[in-house]
């Protein structure tokens, strides 16, 4: 309202107000805390409650009804200086009518909308340690902030909330992230030299994602600066944002792999018949393996075996992700 019709004179007062609220009023009209003045208008809209209107003299008393929780009991009544009612909704009106008896004018609240800005999507799948470069993530997200641009930035990681940053989305950690990747603007990887290849930045190149990175010798072998990506310098200095927000049109072919002159012969692998890891939920003694299996307990076996071991209530099938110190105690 205050944007729509700046060229009203229109007043906010108000007794307890967001720093941030408040500040985003100005802007736009009047705003004045309340401290116990009187004060004098054509028109007096009450939001909600009635703590200043015995200080006010007005000509006309209006009651904005702006939730149908005003219809119901929470403690909201009429007052006698009210003279004129306005809903948001006809739903707000209606129950209001059927509550109080008085009639409630539909007036629908003014949307005012800015230019939505372009949202800077980033995503990274890394560990959190200095030579994965946490650092550096961290002054970039600070760079960021500092820049006024709007982003998010998804971190498939275990090492979560090590970096104090409220545009940042933790992650667990998956398989397979290629779709997050081929949605993301950029994919960040700012690690230290010693990278023998930077799988994730190839993976995302071969989706069409651009990539932000240290001038490590192996990623320079993949990234041309502003082409398909930006490197930026590992002392993280004079980086500029803005032109991160430019879209990078480019093609990526990974480089031919002898892979497939090393690996002779021809799989007769079948997956169907490939053992499937279950989980015990009652403990049983297991004929096949000749040992009796406590709860919890992993098991592998056959698709089969193990739907006859299913039917039988002792094991659950289990996507458990173990970490590497649970891999080390159970192993």
């Amino acid at each position: 309202m205050a944007k729509k019709y700046k060229d009203r004179d229109i007043t906010f007062m108000y007794k307890v107000g967001h720093v941030d609220q408040v500040n985003r009023l100005k802007k736009y009209a009047r705003t004045i805390r309340w401290d116990g003045q009187q004060v004098e208008c054509d028109k007096f809209f009450a939001n909600y409650t009635h703590d200043i209107i015995d200080y006010v003299t007005a000509k006309e008393y209006i009651q904005v009804i702006h939730t149908d929780y005003m219809s119901q009991d929470i403690g909201f009544a009429p007052h006698p200086l009210i003279s004129r009612y306005i809903g948001v909704s006809p739903i707000v009106c209606e129950n209001f009518k059927k509550k109080f008896g008085l009639d409630c004018e539909l007036v629908y609240n003014p949307i005012e909308l800015d230019k939505p800005k372009r949202i800077l999507h980033l995503i990274s799948a890394t560990r959190l340690t200095r030579e994965k470069g946490k650092d550096r993530m961290e002054k970039l997200g600070k760079i960021l902030n500092q820049s006024g641009i709007l982003y998010d930035w998804r971190i498939f990681t275990d090492n979560k909330k090590e970096i104090d940053n409220p545009n940042i989305l933790w992650m667990r950690p998956r398989l397979d992230i290629s779709s997050f990747i081929a949605e993301a603007d950029y994919l960040v990887q700012l690690s230290d030299e010693g990278e023998g290849r930077g799988y994730s930045i190839e993976e995302a190149l071969m989706l069409g994602t651009p990539v932000i990175c240290t001038p490590v010798t192996a990623f320079r072998d993949m990234i041309e600066n502003g082409k398909n990506g930006w490197i930026v310098p590992f002392n993280m200095r004079n980086i500029d944002p803005e032109k991160w927000l430019e879209k990078l049109e480019f093609t990526y072919t990974p480089p031919f792999s002898k892979w497939s002159e090393i690996l002779k012969g021809k799989s007769n692998y079948n997956p169907s018949t490939a053992p499937l890891s279950y989980k015990c939920i009652k403990r049983y003694d297991d004929t096949i393996l000749g040992k009796r299996i406590e709860v919890g307990e992993s098991v592998e076996c056959d698709k089969d075996r193990a739907e006859y071991l299913k039917n039988k209530g002792v094991l659950e099938w289990t996507d458990t992700i173990y970490s590497s110190t649970e891999i080390r105690k159970n192993y």
